[in-house]
């Protein structure tokens, strides 16, 4: 879909609604999940915050002091805005607006023609930075990153085009909802900036100005000077080892690798916009992990920890993704088909199986232009004959694992969604997505129309399938407010554990603290003191928990769902979570439990999950009075 191809509104129309719809195929929505479940609690706070600053999460301090995101959401839901819908729609406008920034930051980097492979490349190819693939930039969730990159993607097109004022202000924008994610974008820009102008340089100046603010005790600063305690490093490592670049997994630089291979590539044959960009991002990724290791692993310093440096790598991944979508036009245009293939095969052993092996065939594609006049024509297509073998077996073998995934879940594409599976092969994706390109530059208007009108039929269908919510997830959303769910008033500070549920299930259907969940670990970092109290809880459910998956571990007595022997947590783990508890180590005043206990449940709420192992779940309410 070339712009040279064709002038008409058909072309942007095809390329865009393509592109959407594989964007709103590959980025599922799983409802208020992940992050924005801490975003959703920070706005509640806000609202209801003699009911909640009690609560794990809160009771420290946490991150949203450092974000304007949370009072905007509790303002619209204080307006009265629902809060599913809200943070649907906030996740489809995010994606959208992630797609339009991307567009436009590529109108700067590239010429004209040479700008849609690249858009493509960005909404398939894999979005995760960092570690552990927790991250990706464009995620499918309510949260303050997404809008804060679009924010950094309009200011990297303004600044290739000489705006800084302008880019300056949608940078600060971008630190106001989410300043991690515009710091580290900060880096790349300044390293770009200091690559034309060494006078930028001057800006190292600045560098002491926050460890004086930091000796005069000013808050956020004193922790460029104080350690984490040995509590807080132990579980912080333990629940966000991502923060701590030593904690990172072989494969996590595997692919940082990859990204500086792809980066350093195309600051030598790349035109200079995207060469310069390249390079920045090139020295911001090693320059960042480096001074994120020596501060936050090394010398353990509380606000380097929190600060992530490292996420300057969402940038660079961005650019070494838009990059590869560049090369692959390179490719196309010099009709180089084996070298084509070559990048093919190592997109997918970089992304697809982590390891090493994609370092020979990168470095082969690399040096392709040298090898290339000594090798017979002959040769040069069995190179890309084995390239387009060994990519049909990987994913040949990628299909079937997800195939028998889905077969294991009784072909029940809510669990495993085997259609969308295909889509999220970026060899599959990108070759489909070539195919429709040529088609389009070849046919006519009248058949211009006709594969228009094929697309109108996928994009209708990817939208369909974007709400990938859990059963559990749309019944929890749809009580919101809703403190007598189980037909007992609680009292508003009582302290509730709610098992096999995410804190939403506290924070939003009934409104009292969440008493613990693993999603309360996430802002350790900024909350001096919580990791004692977090321990204290975690070793008090733990008779609980593991009576719990001795429960999820048992076989059914027989092959109906229905007929699994019913579960009994043991009394004595019953009183151990519910012995009176003190102040430094506080007791949970209910349980809401999956399983129905001897004493009686003062009620009940039933959720109908729809799932062949488990059509319905019944969670019932139990005051640790009783249980003790």
């Amino acid at each position: 879909m070339n712009a040279h191809a064709d002038r008409s509104v058909l072309t942007p129309v095809a390329g865009a609604a393509l592109g959407l719809g594989l964007l709103f195929m590959t980025q599922a929505y799983f409802g208020i999940d992940h992050d924005s479940v801490l975003y959703l609690g920070e706005a509640l706070r806000l609202r209801l915050p003699d009911i909640l600053d009690h609560d794990l999460f809160f009771a420290h301090g946490s991150q949203g002091r450092y974000t304007a995101f949370p009072h905007l959401v509790a303002a619209l839901l204080a307006a009265g805005a629902d809060a599913s819908q809200l943070f649907m729609a906030g996740t489809i406008l995010g994606l959208l607006l992630f797609a339009a920034t991307s567009w436009l930051a590529l109108r700067a980097l590239l010429p004209p023609g040479q700008r849609w492979l690249p858009w493509l490349a960005l909404l398939c190819l894999p979005t995760a930075y960092g570690a552990y693939r927790i991250f990706g930039y464009g995620e499918p969730f309510f949260t303050p990153r997404g809008y804060a990159e679009s924010l950094c993607l309009l200011a990297l097109a303004l600044l290739t085009r000489q705006r800084l004022r302008t880019a300056a202000a949608c940078l600060l924008a971008a630190g106001l909802l989410h300043p991690l994610q515009a710091l580290g974008a900060a880096l790349v820009f300044w390293l770009w900036l200091a690559l034309a102008d060494r006078r930028w340089l001057h800006a190292l100046w600045l560098a002491p100005i926050p460890f004086v603010l930091g000796l005069a005790g000013i808050a956020p600063f004193d922790g460029l000077l104080h350690p984490l305690d040995a509590a807080t490093y132990k579980l912080a490592y333990q629940f966000s080892r991502h923060l701590f670049v030593g904690g990172w997994r072989a494969e996590d630089f595997q692919t940082l690798a990859f990204d500086l291979l792809v980066l350093l590539h195309v600051a030598r044959t790349q035109p200079p916009p995207l060469r310069r960009w390249s390079l920045a991002a090139a020295i911001a990724m090693p320059l960042a992990l480096a001074t994120s290791y020596v501060l936050a692993d090394v010398l353990r310093l509380a606000l380097p920890a929190g600060l992530q440096l490292w996420r300057a790598h969402w940038l660079a991944h961005w650019l070494a993704m838009a990059s590869v979508g560049a090369l692959i036009q390179r490719d196309l245009s010099a009709r180089d088909t084996p070298r084509l293939l070559l990048l093919a095969l190592v997109v997918t052993l970089a992304y697809g199986r982590p390891g090493w092996a994609w370092m020979p065939f990168g470095l082969l594609y690399v040096f392709w232009p040298h090898l290339q006049p000594r090798l017979r024509p002959a040769l040069q297509r069995l190179v890309g004959a084995g390239c387009l073998l060994a990519v049909l077996l990987f994913f040949l073998d990628y299909i079937a694992g997800v195939h028998a995934e889905f077969v294991k879940a009784h072909r029940q594409l809510a669990q495993v969604p085997f259609d969308r599976a295909f889509f999220t092969f970026p060899a599959l994706t990108l070759t489909l997505a070539l195919a429709g390109s040529a088609l389009w530059q070849r046919a006519a208007r009248a058949g211009r129309l006709v594969l228009l009108g094929l697309l109108l039929p996928f994009c209708a269908y990817a939208g369909l399938r974007w709400d990938a919510r859990p059963a559990l997830y749309k019944a929890l959303e749809a009580h919101p407010f809703r403190p007598g769910l189980f037909g007992v008033p609680l009292p508003e500070h009582a302290q509730v554990y709610w098992e096999r549920a995410s804190s939403v299930a506290n924070w939003l259907v009934i409104n009292r603290a969440d008493y613990y969940s693993p999603q309360q670990l996430s802002g350790l970092v900024f909350s001096p003191g919580a990791a004692a109290d977090a321990r204290a809880r975690m070793d008090r459910l733990r008779p609980l928990r593991q009576d719990v998956q001795k429960c999820l571990d048992a076989p059914a007595t027989s092959a109906v769902p229905e007929a699994k022997a019913p579960c009994r947590i043991s009394s004595a783990a019953l009183r151990a979570v519910c012995a009176p508890g003190t102040s430094a180590a506080p007791a949970p005043d209910y349980l809401i439990l999956p399983y129905r206990q001897s004493p009686p449940a003062l009620g009940q709420w039933t959720v109908r999950l729809g799932l062949a192992e488990e059509p319905t779940r019944t969670y019932y309410l139990y005051d640790c009075r009783d249980l003790r």
